[in-house]
């Protein structure tokens, strides 16, 4: 079966509780109802495209109340 896709929003909101907050993976998983597996790997996945600080965290999405907003691509 194939797995779904994470919401943009959701994984804005992985990126930043692990970068802003320093949450573990487990911590993030019950936060956002995610199993720590799909967390890692989201965080994996982030790190191999460069996103390792707060710094990257607004280069990446802002979070309205209704949709995530693409601001800028990340680029090396």
């Amino acid at each position: 079966m194939a797995k779904e896709r994470l919401s943009m929003r959701k994984l804005s909101e992985v990126l930043r509780l692990r970068l802003e907050q320093k949450l573990s993976v487990r911590r993030i998983a019950r936060s956002c109802c995610l199993a720590h597996s799909t967390v890692s790997d989201y965080l994996e996945r982030a790190w191999a495209a460069g996103l390792r600080g707060e710094s990257s965290l607004p280069g990446i999405c802002a979070v309205n109340d209704h949709s995530p907003v693409l601001i800028e691509s990340v680029s090396h």
